[in-house]
């Protein structure tokens, strides 16, 4: 196998050195279309000969020679390969054309090496062809001696017994009792061989009956102590060890002891983990209602503001309110809350240390004593229905500023917070 190098070279001298052989011969004179069709004009196609006379006469004479030549290759050929003899008037095919031919001295050049036939005998007559040949008694092929196999006939087919008599047909009392013995031999020798009987799954002799039993008993408890030894730590202390299962007999009190006592200590751990599993439970309960009442607190109160300050929808184009008239439409209260101003975050605190100490602590004297200790409560929302008609951005703002409420009284005294004192006129 050339290598790339080697390629490479070849394919370089072929494109730069080599030179086709076409180029060195002449110019290739091709046919004219006018001669083409002059020769096609020269020859009738349906008569099938050429219009000319002369071409016609020298056509024909080429294709009678090449007629004679063919036809006498032919027959050199047929009569090499064929007979020498005329198969109907059994006559010499030679003896006009080559007189020599038969003569014995000479080699048969004309007779074809292989053999005309694979029969050695005549397959019409079905005679040896020493009997009948085409050729002369004296030079007929000698055909070879065939000895026959000596044919083997069954014993089954040698019908020595009367099946009709049930006797046989000479000596019978002989036979019987050769036939006695031969089946007592025959039963012996099998009884030898095979010393099993498989109809009662038992063998003949005794003594390896019995050998075979002892056996099989060994084989079963060594089965038996292996499969014990291999099984793992875990299955050796079964419950099913310690007593019989169709007695109910026990035969272990003390690993029965003390299987009872792990099953009440497995009990006990259930019980821890079930207990365990179900304060895992609550807790987890507990934190999906935490999520979801924390969920609205994580959007902001003023993506709906907007809307309810508006008072309509301005799709549709409709009031909102609670459905008393056919034309307003009703708005869903958002979960959010709003943000705690300053203000309230102060009473909501107030409000929470006030729970936690449910005494009341009763002021010093001074005009603040009638007041005493209140608990601060949000003002009401004011009403929806009507505020939530108007249709105006002025409106509604102007409606806020008439409906805020006064800020409420904070206890205190002279020495408290200065929000808490008296306004110097």
């Amino acid at each position: 196998m050339s290598s790339w190098a080697e390629e490479v070279q070849d394919y370089q001298h072929e494109r730069r050195v080599k030179v086709h052989p076409d180029l060195f011969k002449g110019r290739t004179v091709g046919y004219v279309r006018g001669e083409n069709s002059k020769r096609e004009r020269s020859y009738n196609p349906l008569l099938g000969r050429f219009l000319d006379e002369h071409r016609e006469r020298e056509q024909q004479d080429f294709e009678e020679k090449v007629k004679k030549n063919y036809l006498n290759l032919a027959r050199d050929i047929q009569l090499r390969k064929e007979a020498p003899y005329d198969l109907i008037t059994h006559e010499r095919k030679f003896e006009a054309l080559v007189p020599e031919a038969l003569d014995p001295a000479k080699p048969k050049a004309l007779k074809c090496p292989v053999p005309d036939t694979a029969a050695d005998y005549n397959i019409i007559s079905n005679l040896r062809f020493d009997a009948h040949h085409w050729a002369h008694p004296e030079k007929r092929p000698v055909p070879k001696d065939r000895v026959p196999k000596a044919r083997m006939v069954p014993a089954l087919l040698h019908k020595d017994f009367n099946i009709l008599t049930n006797r046989y047909r000479e000596n019978h009392e002989e036979k019987v009792e050769r036939d006695r013995e031969l089946n007592l031999l025959e039963a012996a020798e099998k009884m030898r061989q095979q010393p099993f009987n498989p109809l009662s799954q038992k063998f003949c002799d005794a003594r390896l009956e019995e050998r075979m039993r002892a056996c099989q008993d060994a084989l079963t408890t060594e089965v038996k102590l292996r499969n014990e030894e291999a099984q793992p730590l875990s299955y050796r202390g079964n419950i099913t060890n310690c007593y019989d299962m169709l007695s109910h007999q026990v035969k272990d009190p003390e690993l029965l002891d003390y299987i009872k006592q792990s099953e009440g200590g497995r009990k006990v751990r259930y019980k821890t983990r079930f207990r365990f599993e179900e304060d895992v439970r609550h807790a987890d309960v507990k934190q999906e209602d935490r999520v979801k009442r924390m969920k609205p607190l994580q959007i902001a109160h003023e993506r709906f503001t907007t809307e309810m300050e508006r008072g309509y929808d301005i799709l549709t184009n409709q009031d909102f309110g609670h459905r008393k008239e056919k034309h307003e439409k009703f708005l869903h209260t958002p979960r959010t809350k709003p943000l705690l101003t300053p203000w309230q975050k102060v009473l909501e605190q107030t409000s929470s240390e006030t729970v936690a100490s449910p005494v009341p602590v009763k002021p010093t004297g001074g005009e603040f004593a009638a007041i005493g200790s209140q608990t601060l409560r949000l003002p009401d929302e004011a009403p929806r229905s009507g505020a939530l008609s108007a249709r105006s951005t002025q409106s509604s703002q102007r409606r806020r500023l008439e409906e805020t409420p006064p800020a409420p009284a904070i206890p205190g005294s002279a020495a408290g917070s200065v929000y808490s004192k008296a306004k110097d006129n």
